[in-house]
């Protein structure tokens, strides 16, 4: 598949052709005696890659269907990078595609002295993605503030385009980290006017100007 740096999925699909490369590389240097290994799926470590370049590209067809935004898609930020960071009518969201699946949902792994919430999908405690994405925040904030005044309204925010939400009550928020799918992304992008059409365009190109396509 051929992805062009800041296309959406673009830095998984890379990193998720790489590994699949070295696994295939690692299957066929294995003696004779061992070549069945060579046939075994390939490991879950790698397919996570492809598996995220898909997520991405899920979002990114919700979000080019919506009127009024502009989109950076796959940036470079230090040695990671930002899925997305939209510009609209409500602000700044810098937006983090996963695509897992399984019931999203809070656990409180603490006790009754000392409570501790966590964000789970299925059994895998995720609650590390909000400090990643809080992090990622800080930085799209931190370009702005150098480039646009006044800044404007900064808000981190995880998409999960696979999962379930548990009921009756899903989880909306996380350590101040919005959490969205792609079908309610939309209601959070749109909630409030706070930047006009002139002022999306110049956040724009400052955004553009401080992170280039990864």
């Amino acid at each position: 598949m051929s992805i062009q740096p800041g296309e959406a999925g673009a830095s998984a699909q890379r990193e998720y052709e790489q590994r699949k490369a070295a696994d295939v590389k690692a299957s066929l240097d294995k003696t004779l005696g061992e070549v069945g290994s060579a046939l075994s799926p390939e490991p879950q470590a790698t397919r996570a890659w492809a598996d995220g370049a898909i997520g991405e590209r899920k979002l990114d067809a919700v979000l080019t269907a919506m009127r009024g935004l502009r989109t950076l898609r796959d940036r470079e930020v230090g040695q990671a990078n930002l899925d997305f960071v939209v510009v609209g009518p409500a602000g700044v969201f810098v937006v983090d595609a996963k695509h897992y699946r399984g019931v999203i949902t809070f656990r409180d792994d603490g006790d009754a002295s000392a409570p501790d919430l966590r964000l789970y999908v299925n059994s895998q405690d995720r609650s590390h993605l909000a400090d990643e994405m809080r992090w990622q925040m800080s930085k799209v904030r931190k370009a702005l503030a150098l480039r646009v005044k006044p800044v404007p309204w900064v808000t981190p925010v995880l998409c999960f385009v696979a999962g379930t939400w548990s009921i009756p009550m899903p989880p909306v928020e996380f350590r101040r980290v919005r959490l969205v799918s792609e079908r309610s992304i939309k209601e959070l992008i749109f909630e409030r006017q706070a930047l006009d059409a002139a002022s999306i365009d110049r956040v724009f190109r400052a955004l553009a100007d401080a992170f280039p396509p990864r």
